[in-house]
């Protein structure tokens, strides 16, 4: 088993969980949709990613990843109903 360090694992954990986010995203939308939501997932992996080897513990990341949900679910509600 190998271990990544620090800033290296920070980019490669929010990289590949961009990555995923990549497909989802793309059997939705347009490429400039794609682009940006890639953006905005790569930062919150990054902050998510910092917050767990900071705090050493899922609970932080895993509390606001579910804000987030919610407050794409509201704006997915507006779009699709108003």
């Amino acid at each position: 088993m190998w271990v990544i360090p620090g800033t290296k694992a920070i980019f490669l954990s929010s990289l590949f969980f961009t990555l995923h986010h990549i497909f989802v995203i793309a059997a939705y939308s347009d490429w400039q949709a794609v682009l940006l939501g890639s953006l905005a997932v790569f930062a919150a992996g990054i902050v998510w990613s910092h917050s767990y080897l900071t705090y050493r513990s899922l609970w932080s990341s895993y509390i606001s990843h579910a804000i987030a949900d919610f407050a794409l679910a509201i704006i997915g509600w507006q779009v699709l109903f108003n």
